[in-house]
């Protein structure tokens, strides 16, 4: 089985070498061609992003910025110009438990060609069943980061379904009319630990359930996460008890005021 792991990615340098150190730790990652789709960064040089990485990647560097859906999109035309099965669609933001290779070669043949490695917060399950034994969910759509593909699910998706804005979107709403089941690991294989971007602020979070680490190195950066995620819930919560407030003291009545 070849996999290209493709990772899509503008600017946010932290995060990126947080996670091309994260999926250093990866067991028989050599056997795996890593593609970079840098959307036209403008803190970021082809170079640094190399050097961030184990092995070797190659670097596919927009000439303008094209967004994330379409840089995504472009990403999955490109994955059908490779020999390769299986791509792993990945963002630049990511922790990597170190088997996740190996959940991917022994799973993924037991699929309908789609299989999360992510479960996401946002996306709610449908049901839970097994695959070899390990707990599988389905949902009714997924989104981009974590998902793997077979070759032939990207065949259909490129075929079929044209850019948009929610290019995750899109393509679950086509393959679950296909007939598809959108598979997910119950307990996720990677981790979001971006709190800023496309799908993330505004009061939305999206985190993984169910992770955990297997060595130090992740442990630690898990750790932190969680802390940043915590924090950031907080905050959320702290500004919508102030807009209630202040909402709810605008529309009290004149009479009211100093009355408890």
């Amino acid at each position: 089985m070849k996999i290209t792991i493709g990772i899509t990615t503008f600017n946010r340098r932290e995060l990126l070498q947080l996670t091309a150190s994260s999926l250093a730790r990866s067991a028989s990652l050599d056997s795996c061609r890593i593609r970079v789709y840098d959307d036209c960064s403008d803190q970021l040089t082809t170079d640094e992003i190399r050097n961030m990485f184990p092995i070797d990647v190659d670097i596919i560097q927009r000439e303008r910025n094209l967004g994330s859906s379409e840089n995504i999109r472009r990403m999955y035309v490109d994955f059908l110009e490779t020999g390769d099965d299986v791509l792993v669609n990945c963002d630049a933001d990511l922790l990597f438990r170190g088997d996740w290779i190996k959940i991917v070669t022994t799973l993924l043949p037991h699929t309908d060609g789609i299989l999360s490695l992510y479960n996401s917060a946002l996306h709610p399950s449908m049901g839970e069943l097994r695959i070899l034994e390990t707990p599988v969910i389905e949902k009714e759509h997924l989104g981009s980061a974590g998902t793997v593909f077979s070759r032939d699910i990207i065949v259909e998706i490129v075929r079929n379904v044209p850019s948009t804005r929610g290019y995750d979107w899109a393509w679950s709403h086509f393959l679950k009319n296909e007939g598809k089941r959108l598979l997910c690991i119950k307990d996720s294989y990677i981790q979001h630990v971006g709190l800023v971007g496309v799908n993330c602020g505004r009061g939305i979070v999206d985190y993984g359930l169910g992770f955990i680490p297997q060595d130090d190195w992740t442990t630690q950066r898990n750790f932190e996460f969680n802390e940043r995620l915590l924090e950031a819930m907080s905050r959320m919560i702290d500004e919508y008890k102030a807009f209630i407030y202040s909402h709810t003291w605008s529309e009290r009545p004149k009479n009211d005021i100093g009355n408890g």
